[in-house]
């Protein structure tokens, strides 16, 4: 199996590092020598969820395969679907006020 370079470089930041993410601590990293953090950890699922669909190579079992990222908002199809519905039923706010009054 040949990786994508974007799909070897983040599961190369996996803490604890490959094989597997499912450890006790786990989360992702920035660059090797950084801590891994929440930030990082979501930027890089979000670029292997990307690499993954534009590629379609998954490794490991199918079940690693992620849910697609909206590449503009960075949150799944359902999720945004659902927070599209919920401001589409909010009221429109009138105009601000008036420069000068």
């Amino acid at each position: 199996m040949t990786l994508n370079p974007i799909s070897a470089s983040v599961l190369m930041r996996s803490d604890p590092p490959l094989p597997w993410l499912a450890q006790v601590r786990g989360g992702l990293r920035d660059k090797p020598g950084k801590p891994v953090d929440y930030y990082h950890t979501c930027y890089c699922l979000s670029g292997l969820s990307s690499a993954q669909h534009y590629s379609g190579v998954v490794v490991g079992p199918p079940e690693n395969l992620l849910a697609a990222a909206d590449p503009m908002c960075n949150v799944v199809q359902p999720k945004l679907d659902a927070a599209r519905r919920f401001y589409a039923m909010q009221p429109t706010p009138g105009p601000g006020p008036q420069a000068g009054s």
